[in-house]
């Protein structure tokens, strides 16, 4: 096990239970979604390529930056987003199982549940998620998070796809990254 997983799952266990005393159906999601990623990330497989050390710290520090969101109003369009997204990304992480990581890294593809459709469906769920929550609360700060967010996805998207051993032949058979059937 290394130190930044171990750090990080304990951090996302933590930080579930903060969140979960919101008490709103999405503070549940969100619970439960930092639970998956602790327990998966205890439980990955041993990568055979992997992301230099300064690139793992970034993608662990995106993982952080959603909890900055200011969220004074949550009407129920927005929840429903959130929502779905949010079960977007679950499916998407049961999908990777032992593969599931925060840090780019090659675990090996995983070809089941979302990923036939789109090569990047953990990440089109949050950032669905992130988009609702700003629609709802359009705050400067929320903006400019989520800008940065959308940028560290877009690098941690860009490392993955250059790490994983066989993406090229993936790629042909999920053309789309996000989006079925538009991008």
């Amino acid at each position: 096990m290394r130190w930044l997983d171990l750090a990080g799952a304990v951090v996302l266990a933590l930080w579930g239970g903060v969140v979960l005393g919101g008490g709103s159906p999405l503070a549940w999601l969100v619970a439960l979604q930092c639970a998956l990623a602790g327990v998966l990330i205890l439980r990955h497989t041993h990568p055979q390529r992997e992301a230099p050390l300064w690139a793992r710290i970034v993608a662990w520090m995106a993982v952080l930056l959603p909890f900055g969101l200011r969220i004074e109003s949550n009407p129920w369009w927005s929840l429903a987003l959130s929502s779905i997204g949010l079960a977007v990304s679950l499916w998407a992480m049961v999908s990777l199982g032992t593969a599931f990581g925060i840090a780019p890294a090659d675990r090996g593809l995983v070809l089941r549940g979302p990923y036939r459709w789109m090569r990047h469906p953990m990440y089109a769920g949050e950032a669905l998620s992130w988009l609702a929550v700003v629609l709802a609360n359009p705050y400067g700060h929320n903006w400019a998070l989520v800008g940065v967010l959308l940028a560290v996805l877009g690098l941690r998207v860009w490392w993955e796809e250059r790490i994983i051993t066989g993406y090229a032949t993936y790629r042909a058979q999920a053309p789309w990254r996000f989006i079925p059937g538009v991008w």
